[in-house]
């Protein structure tokens, strides 16, 4: 379900991992509250503008603590100084969204102005879709504009 406490607390990707840093600390919910609840609001306004429920899709994560961040790298062996520490992620202005069926990224990539209407970027696909594995298939959207300023941009 896409919503403000399922984008506060997902942690799908890594559950074995979230179990170890947790949920989202009163300090970090109030510094970054407001921009959680922009990206969650953003999200699924593009969402049913795909004609998507919202509350039929999942986050695969949202907000990650800087703990959280650096553990999914290094889990996939991203040494130290190539981890991206300037993730949306850890100010609460990024979102994935689960894409078994690759028809949210496809949907957006066909009508990329939904993009530049809803405030949002997306990253590549090419670096969101595993081909054959349904698993490691989810879109990345953000609120913040990456270092290209493409709507949709290669990380």
């Amino acid at each position: 379900m896409i919503s403000f406490r399922s984008y506060v607390t997902s942690g799908g990707k890594h559950p074995s991992l979230w179990k170890e840093f947790g949920e989202l600390p009163e300090d970090i919910l109030d510094l970054y509250s407001k921009n959680a609840r922009e990206t969650d609001s953003k999200i699924a306004l593009i969402l049913r503008r795909i004609g998507k429920d919202p509350s039929k899709e999942v986050y695969t994560s949202g907000w990650r603590s800087k703990a959280l961040h650096l553990a999914i790298y290094a889990a996939r062996g991203v040494p130290k100084d190539e981890i991206p520490m300037g993730s949306r992620h850890l100010t609460c202005q990024a979102g994935d969204v689960w894409d078994p069926d690759r028809s949210i990224g496809t949907a957006i990539q066909l009508q990329p102005e939904l993009l530049q209407e809803c405030g949002l970027w997306m990253e590549s696909l090419n670096a969101t879709h595993t081909a054959g594995d349904p698993h490691r298939c989810w879109v990345h959207l953000q609120t913040k504009p990456p270092k290209s300023g493409a709507l949709i941009f290669i990380p």
